[in-house]
């Protein structure tokens, strides 16, 4: 799919939350996100900061209780995410895992 970003455009800032959520359950393991009540939660609030960058924005995508998992802003584009692990003790597979996530993401901000 391909995104160009246009300051206010709605329906770019949804498409762009929609590719996210649909990432983050298939590449990224998160399969609480195949809930549709929870999965248009993140939808929201990712859509939400698209659409205002300047805004504070993180996003937990694993269990509120642990709250390992967490989207964040983007390092390099306003409006864009990153997957950041919360864990007090990272395993390899946590750093592995933010790797493959954020390459994905990154794939959908250059498309």
């Amino acid at each position: 799919m391909k995104l160009r970003r246009h300051q206010g455009s709605r329906k770019v800032d949804l498409d762009y939350a929609a590719s996210v959520v649909e990432l983050l359950e298939q590449v990224g393991g998160f399969t609480d996100l195949s809930n549709p009540s929870i999965a248009e939660v993140v939808r929201n609030a990712v859509a939400r900061y698209a659409a205002d960058p300047t805004a504070e924005f993180e996003c937990i995508v694993d269990n509120p209780g642990l709250a390992n998992w967490r989207l964040r802003p983007g390092r390099n584009e306003p409006g864009r995410v990153r997957l950041a692990c919360y864990r007090y003790q990272e395993t390899q597979a946590d750093v592995e895992r933010v790797r493959r996530v954020d390459a994905a993401l990154e794939q959908i901000r250059r498309s």
